[in-house]
C-alpha cells in the first residue's frame, strides 16, 4: 500500500514536471528514467511521448512487422496480422490477401467481425485476426492510438521500438539512449538518430508515465498513467486517459539495466 502511495504520488509529481514553465527544468517525453527522493524511498519516472510509439491506426509496417518478429511471431502470423489489422479499420468489406473480414471470423468460430473503423483502445488489437495473448503482451508497451502521425518520432522512442527497427544491433541502441539521457540531464536537444533519417517527428502532447517506488527494504509497487497535455472542461492543465495500478507488462525501472539512464 505504501508503495502504491508513493508511485501515486511520483506520477503527480512527473505531471507537474511535465508542465513546468523553465524549459531548461521541463522533463521530456522522451523515455528517459529521473529519479526522486520522497518519503524515505527512491521513485523512479519514466515518460514516453506517445508519438514516440508505434501507432496501430496508421502503422508503419516495416517497424510494426520488426515488432510483431521480436514479440515471437511467425512471418505468416505477421502477414495475417498486418492485413488483418487494415481490413479491421477499413470500410469495405473486400478482403486483403492475407487479412480478415466478418465471414472469416464467423468461420473461425466468433460472435463479431471488424469494426471497419479506427482502433478507438489498444485492448481492441487483441480482437483481431492472427493476434495471440502472449504477442499483445509483449507488444502492449510499444504501441499506441494516440498518435496522429504514421511514424514514430525515433528521437522520442523507448529502447523497445527502437529495436523493432531493421538491421539495428542492441549495443548501438544502448550508445544511443545513454547519450539521448546526458543530453535531457544537460538541457541539450536529443541527439541525432544514428540509424535512421527523418527520425525526428512531431509530439502528440499524450505522455505515458510509469512511476515506481522503491523502499529501503527493496519492496517495489508501480503505477501507470496515460495524460494528455491541455485544458480540461475543468480548466486542469492535463486530462488522464488511463489509470493503471501495478502494472505487469512494463519491466522494473529498478532493473540494474535502468541505471545508467537514470536523471537524479
Amino acid at each position: 500500500a505504501k508503495t502504491s502511495a508513493l508511485a501515486e504520488a511520483g506520477i503527480n509529481y512527473a505531471m507537474m514536471m511535465l508542465l513546468h514553465t523553465d524549459q531548461d527544468q521541463q522533463w521530456q517525453g522522451d523515455g528517459s528514467i529521473y529519479q526522486i527522493l520522497f518519503a524515505g524511498a527512491k521513485i523512479r519516472i519514466m515518460i514516453v511521448d506517445e508519438a514516440g510509439k508505434i501507432s496501430i491506426k496508421k502503422p508503419d509496417q516495416d517497424l510494426f512487422r520488426g515488432a510483431l518478429a521480436d514479440a515471437g511471431a511467425t512471418e505468416e502470423e505477421q502477414d495475417t496480422i498486418i492485413d488483418s489489422m487494415i481490413d479491421w479499420q477499413d470500410s469495405n468489406d473486400l478482403i486483403r490477401l492475407n487479412g480478415a473480414e466478418k465471414d472469416q471470423y464467423l468461420d473461425e468460430g466468433r460472435s463479431y467481425g471488424p469494426s471497419n473503423k479506427p482502433f478507438q483502445v489498444l485492448d481492441e488489437l487483441q480482437l483481431v485476426m492472427g493476434m495471440r495473448a502472449d504477442l499483445y503482451e509483449k507488444l502492449e508497451p510499444l504501441l499506441t492510438v494516440y498518435s496522429r502521425q504514421s511514424t514514430a518520432n525515433l528521437v522520442k522512442a523507448p529502447k523497445e521500438v527502437l529495436m523493432a527497427l531493421p538491421d539495428v544491433d542492441e549495443k548501438t541502441i544502448d550508445n544511443y539512449l545513454a547519450q539521448r539521457a546526458e543530453h535531457n540531464k544537460n538541457g541539450l536537444p536529443p541527439p541525432d538518430f544514428p540509424f535512421a533519417s527523418g527520425g525526428r517527428g512531431g509530439s502528440s502532447n499524450v505522455f505515458t508515465i510509469i512511476a515506481e517506488a522503491q523502499l529501503p527494504n527493496g519492496v517495489t509497487g508501480k503505477t501507470k498513467a496515460v495524460i494528455r497535455k491541455g485544458r480540461s472542461r475543468r480548466q486542469i492543465p492535463f486530462k488522464i486517459l488511463e489509470w493503471e495500478a501495478t502494472p505487469m507488462s512494463e519491466d522494473s525501472l529498478f532493473a540494474s539495466f535502468n541505471d545508467g539512464l537514470v536523471i537524479n
